[in-house]
């Protein structure tokens, strides 16, 4: 009786210690269980997913073999210098007759002189966002080829080297930040940021940077002081973003004088202005939007002008938004290259449900109104900087007339989404969800099954159409 007592409490014991087991040891685990997936899943795809799999693939090889001093002639491959359009065209005939290991694993690459090249004649400089964002992906290039100088083993060697470097980096941040953990999880795994961590793209290394960032905010948020500490850390991270992130990703430093000006006063501004009489507050408001609104009028003049501008945004969220194959809504969260790798809208829809069930469920933890609608600012000023860059700028023709936004942009979205949580996280914001263990285990499922999927539709749509 005695030893099925003793046992009986041992399994108690083990049952109380497993991670699913309470809410509380779920939070406490939940950045092992992003490491367990990411790098089973990013192994999957590293090695599963066809050869220049993220946008602009074959540019993003050239530049690291370029780096690595091992210059390939990509042109012997099929490959043209062409950066857009289907990227797989040179591979789908071999993988259809079944000979594409044999002409990308087994045949060696031919180096070449860099002067040689038809583009990318050049390594880029060292001050440069181009040499230290493909630091990683050039250092796996080298590994691969001095395992074997092919071009499918120098590719596969650096999206695994590149693919365990950025999910470590996540994993310390998913463990270090002190709220939004699932959020973040979520934010990272979809098989648009997966994809592109599985790959050679410089993409990647913004998004855990601009993850960082936000962490360093949420942290101090959380605490309720900016010591100088931190305020050093988040300068030294400022300038790594400076140098090894695209010029998009630079809004998030916004993040660091947002958070100067709201801890240093001390809530004085704030104070000052929430105790003011109504009309005086309806009177700084209307200066304001007097203000911003003739500023853009002044700005937006060499796009069109405001109205055209308004118009052709309103086109695209309401006509183009979820339904265009170059819809910034899927390729920010499911589909990274259009049709080439076809993913379901369903699936885009259902994962915008789930960080909208994440956010609800976190605790409000953001006490500084300027601090939540700050964050949503910085969100919407790099969404209207890509839109005006690539769709009013960029983008011509049918581009300008229907409002799409020109490209695979949807990806420089993505890692500036946690940012919405500090609006959600907003104490005055009572909405609120409770069920993180349901959340997070139904969020754990669709990780898995989108990231298998994008995996199957890709190589479905190359073997069969």
């Amino acid at each position: 009786m005695e030893l099925v007592q003793m046992i009986s409490r041992k399994n108690t014991k083990k049952m109380k210690n497993h991670i699913f087991s309470s809410e509380e040891s779920l939070n406490n685990n939940i950045h092992k269980i992003y490491l367990t997936l990411a790098l089973l899943l990013g192994s999957i795809l590293a090695i599963g997913m066809p050869l220049f799999s993220e946008p602009d693939g074959v540019f993003h090889f050239v530049n690291a073999s370029n780096i690595a001093g091992l210059t390939v002639d990509v042109s012997a491959y099929g490959e043209t210098a062409y950066w857009w359009g289907d990227q797989f065209a040179t591979q789908r005939p071999s993988m259809q007759e079944g000979t594409h290991f044999e002409k990308y694993f087994k045949n060696e690459v031919q180096l070449m002189s860099i002067e040689e090249l038809p583009r990318l004649q050049e390594v880029p400089s060292m001050t440069s966002f181009r040499y230290w964002s493909a630091a990683i992906p050039s250092l796996g290039v080298w590994v691969g080829y001095h395992i074997y100088p092919s071009m499918g083993v120098m590719i596969v060697s650096a999206r695994l080297i590149n693919m365990f470097c950025l999910s470590i980096a996540m994993f310390f941040i998913i463990k270090y930040v002190k709220r939004g953990k699932l959020f973040f999880i979520l934010t990272t795994m979809n098989p648009v940021v997966m994809n592109l961590f599985a790959s050679l793209s410089n993409d990647g290394l913004s998004v855990v940077l601009v993850s960082l960032m936000i962490a360093f905010a949420i942290n101090t948020i959380v605490d309720n002081e900016l010591t100088n500490k931190k305020i050093l850390a988040m300068v030294l991270l400022s300038v790594i973003i400076i140098f090894a992130a695209k010029t998009n990703f630079m809004l998030i430093i916004l993040l660091l004088p947002l958070l100067l000006f709201v801890y240093l006063s001390k809530g004085r501004v704030e104070n000052y202005f929430i105790s003011k009489p109504f009309w005086i507050k309806l009177g700084f408001i209307a200066i304001l939007s007097v203000i911003l609104i003739g500023l853009s009028v002044v700005f937006l003049t060499r796009f069109g002008g405001i109205g055209t501008v308004i118009y052709r945004l309103l086109i695209n969220v309401f006509y183009n938004f979820s339904f265009s194959a170059q819809s910034v809504f899927t390729s920010a969260l499911t589909n990274p290259l259009f049709e080439m790798t076809p993913m379901p809208i369903w699936l885009s829809a259902a994962w915008l449900l789930m960080l909208i069930l994440a956010a609800l469920e976190e605790e409000k933890f953001v006490k500084h109104p300027l601090v939540s609608w700050g964050s949503l600012s910085v969100f919407i000023l790099n969404f209207l900087g890509i839109y005006i860059t690539f769709m009013v700028e960029i983008g011509g023709g049918r581009n300008r007339e229907l409002g799409f936004i020109w490209g695979l942009q949807g990806r420089y979205f993505t890692a500036f989404i946690p940012l919405l949580l500090l609006f959600l996280a907003d104490k005055k914001f009572k909405l609120k969800v409770s069920s993180f263990r349901t959340i997070s285990v139904l969020s754990f499922l669709l990780i898995v099954g989108a990231n298998l999927l994008l995996l199957f539709n890709t190589l479905f749509r190359i073997l069969y159409f």
